[in-house]
């Protein structure tokens, strides 16, 4: 696997927020409307392109080093998700949730930039797992469950 540090992440994003900001005051310098759609549009053109999002090696630093590491929440329920799982495997879950946290990552470092403040440092994320109750399923439960959870698509 290959890391990225929490600074390499940080000021990756601080860098392509002021770069994306002052393009888009050069294209846009009149109309915020214009500005904020330019910006939008070319936040996924960038996330898109970014090798930290097209090589699945780096994703999961990503996510870790991001603020908004839930961000794909916004956009795709558990029922999309496990479809994705299941049609393309459990790496394209790792891209699509460091699509969004980046993507989210550098909108909120534009917007501060466009509120006149510096991006802020945010403070590292952390994943810190909810308390589960263990429950032992077995026979027909256990079969219940497993095809409400995990859907077969496409059969």
């Amino acid at each position: 696997m290959t890391n990225i540090t929490y600074r390499e992440y940080r000021d990756e994003i601080s860098d392509i927020a002021e770069d994306l900001y002052k393009e888009a005051m050069e294209e846009h310098p009149e109309d915020e409307d214009d500005r904020n759609e330019y910006i939008l549009e070319r936040v996924n053109e960038i996330v898109d392109g970014h090798q930290w999002i097209i090589y699945c090696t780096y994703n999961l630093s990503v996510y870790e080093h991001s603020p908004n590491p839930g961000a794909y929440q916004d956009i795709y329920g558990n029922d999309d998700l496990g479809s994705i799982v299941a049609d393309r495997g459990l790496l394209s879950l790792h891209t699509i949730i460091a699509y969004c946290a980046m993507q989210a990552d550098i909108e909120q470092a534009v917007w501060q930039l466009d509120q006149g403040a510096e991006p802020s440092e945010p403070a590292p994320s952390v994943y810190v797992p909810e308390k589960f109750e263990t429950v032992e399923l077995t026979g027909a439960e256990r079969d219940a469950y497993i095809t409400k959870r995990f859907p077969k698509q496409g059969v």
